[in-house]
Formats: structure tokens, C-alpha cells, sequence
């Protein structure tokens, strides 16, 4: 079962030959993107039940390239995670972003040193937050561990010479086409198009030109690794954009501005609620570590994003306010464990 991240969970059945194919090359992207079977040690911190399939995709992963690994799960008992780390010494860790921004957040020091490869997925990492765990965590490899969907499956993987949201497509296993965000008509190569996927190998059920929900780019130059599966890069989700006093925002907007203003690398929710006739906007951040307190942010948001500014002058119809929650506190989707970028809390009317 999906989350359900973008509206209604979507079940989705896959026969066993199809599951062991889709998690033999998705092992292949990983090998490629640093993880090494003969030296590596793995907890595996991905959401398990709800029928999701995050940990149990990536016990596959790991038991068919035979590699040691500690199936944890995503559960909120920090200490015990830092705990069982010391005691088993697993080098690599794999889980969601903003899971893993906030276990190193809270166990900085008793983490330094211990883990040395970060694999990711399900959610997009800022470079502040790379850096947060390069630099600050001492860990060496921050990659993706694969691009991927519920409904189509593995769809791309990373190599060292990746960086961001770039991927190498499993080429393998699917077809990609990159058409207009209006239009369904290709787009030239650099132009963001919305993603289109058509599984190659797939017994049942049959998949065609599935839309994915994510915007992207095809990137022309041959990639340094030699490697022959084309490359492109994730730009952000279609589901990024809300309306607010009849205004579209970005929800990517805002954190591309706190990444760059303030080099922010914490966890950012956006909450849209009314009070009477007023529309409020509130931005959920976790404490900086540079102690920047709400007003600053709120003044840098407002200084730096004119529709934001526009929106909040229009008549004085929306409020605007920064609050600096717990990392526990931010509402995350209970499938997937993801973090929900946007939470409506707006009535709608009968």
C-alpha cells in the first residue's frame, strides 16, 4: 500500500518473479552508489507496516547481496537506536531523511565517527542537510539508496557522480519519457517536465505511462562513471504548489529559502488553517542551529518571497507565522512515515 502522500492509498500487487527482478537491479543501483557487500554492516530504519513496503523492499536488497543487516524499523526511541548502534557497530544506515536528520540531531556526539554511509529515500535532502551530516556527523557517503515508487517500483539509482535529486534511470526496468507540466508533448533536454513511467518487465498487473507525481530534467552529458543508463534529475513534486487568499505558493520555495538565507538544515512543514475570515499560514521549523529565532525567519521569508509578501498585504487577509516545534511534533504520514510538506487544516465548504 502506498501513503497515500498525494491523495488516496493505492494497493498494489506484484507477482514474486517481478519482486525479486525489481529487487536484483535496485541491488545493482545500490552497489553502485557506494554500499559495499563485503565490508558493509546495515541497520535498516525504514517504516515497516501499514502494508508499506520500504523495510521489507530493502531486506531483499540487502539479503540478496548478502550483507549484514539490523532490521530496526522507524521507531521513535532514539536512545535504544543509538544504543543497539554501539553494541552491533553497523557502519550504514537507511531510512527517510528527516528520520535520520533527527537521530543524528539528537545523538550528534554519540554518533560522530560510527556511521560512515547514509542511503535515503521516500523524501528530497537540502544540501545544507548533506552538509549537516558530512561535515557536523562525520559521515562519508550521504546518497540516495534508490528512486523509487510504490506503484511503479525501482526507477533510478546513484552513483558517485550524482549529486542532489540527479539519478542514473534502471533502465533495465523502465521506460521514462519527461513531457510538458501542461501538455502531454516531450520536453527538450534541461526543461522541467512532469515524469512519466512505463515498466518494461512487469508480469502483472501491466503499468503504462504511469505519472509519478514528480518533476524533472534530462541531463545531456555522459556521466564520468561510464556507466550507459541515462541520467536525470528530480526537480520536486507536482504536489508542491498550494493556493492561499487565491495565491499559488511553492512549498519547495520555502526551504530553497531558509537553505540559502540562514543555511538552514532542519525539517520544515507548512500548516494552512483559517481564523474567521483570515487565512493563516503557519511555517513549522525545528530549532536552528545557528539560534536564529521565529522572527528572524518569518522577516527572511517575507524579505525574500514577493508572492508571500503580496498575499500577506492583500487587504491584510493572511497571517504569517513561524513557529519552532519539537521534531516529534511535525506531522508525518502514519503509512509511510514521510514527513506531510503541506497540512490543510482549512474547512471545506458542504
Amino acid at each position: 500500500k502506498s501513503g497515500g502522500s498525494t491523495g488516496a492509498p493505492v494497493y498494489s500487487l506484484y507477482s514474486w518473479t517481478d519482486y525479486h527482478e525489481q529487487m536484483l537491479w535496485t541491488a545493482h543501483g545500490m552497489v553502485a552508489a557506494g554500499l559495499d557487500p563485503a565490508k558493509d554492516r546495515v541497520i535498516n530504519c525504514y517504516l515497516a507496516g501499514y502494508l508499506y513496503g520500504s523495510l521489507i523492499s530493502f531486506w531483499t536488497i540487502l539479503e540478496t547481496l548478502r550483507v549484514p543487516q539490523l532490521p530496526m524499523a522507524m521507531v521513535d526511541d532514539f536512545d535504544y537506536v543509538v544504543e543497539v548502534i554501539e553494541k552491533q557497530r553497523p557502519n550504514t544506515i537507511l531510512g527517510m531523511p528527516s528520520y535520520i536528520l533527527s537521530l543524528f540531531t539528537k545523538h550528534q556526539k554519540r554518533l560522530k565517527g560510527k556511521i560512515e554511509k547514509v542511503f535515503y529515500g521516500g523524501e528530497k535532502l537540502t544540501a545544507a542537510q548533506h552538509n549537516f551530516l558530512t561535515e557536523t556527523c562525520g559521515v562519508s557517503i550521504v546518497r540516495s539508496a534508490i528512486y523509487g515508487s510504490n506503484d511503479a517500483g525501482p526507477m533510478g539509482y546513484q552513483c558517485p557522480h550524482c549529486v542532489g535529486g540527479q539519478h542514473h534511470l534502471l533502465s533495465a526496468l523502465h521506460k521514462l519519457e519527461i513531457v510538458d507540466l501542461i501538455e502531454d508533448k516531450p520536453v527538450p533536454v534541461g526543461e522541467v517536465g512532469r515524469l512519466i513511467l512505463t515498466p518494461l518487465v512487469r508480469e502483472y498487473p501491466k503499468v503504462n505511462r504511469y505519472e509519478i507525481g514528480d518533476t524533472g530534467r534530462w541531463l545531456a552529458e555522459p556521466c564520468p562513471c561510464g556507466r550507459t543508463d541515462p541520467r536525470f534529475e528530480l526537480v520536486g513534486r507536482t504536489g508542491d504548489l498550494f493556493k492561499v487568499t487565491g495565491i499559488f505558493l511553492n512549498y519547495r520555495r520555502f526551504v530553497d529559502l531558509l537553505e540559502t538565507k540562514l543555511n538552514y538544515e532542519g525539517l520544515l512543514q507548512i500548516h494552512l488553517k483559517e481564523e474567521e475570515r483570515v487565512a493563516v499560514l503557519e511555517v513549522w521549523i525545528s530549532q536552528p542551529s545557528n539560534g536564529v529565532d521565529a522572527k528572524a525567519v518569518e522577516e527572511i521569508l517575507l524579505e525574500n518571497y514577493p508572492d508571500l509578501t503580496f498575499g500577506r498585504n492583500m487587504g491584510s487577509t493572511l497571517i504569517v507565522w513561524v513557529r519552532i516545534v519539537e521534531d516529534k511534533d511535525f506531522v508525518r504520514n502514519k503509512a509511510s512515515g514521510k514527513l506531510t510538506p503541506v497540512c490543510d487544516q482549512r474547512k471545506v465548504k458542504q
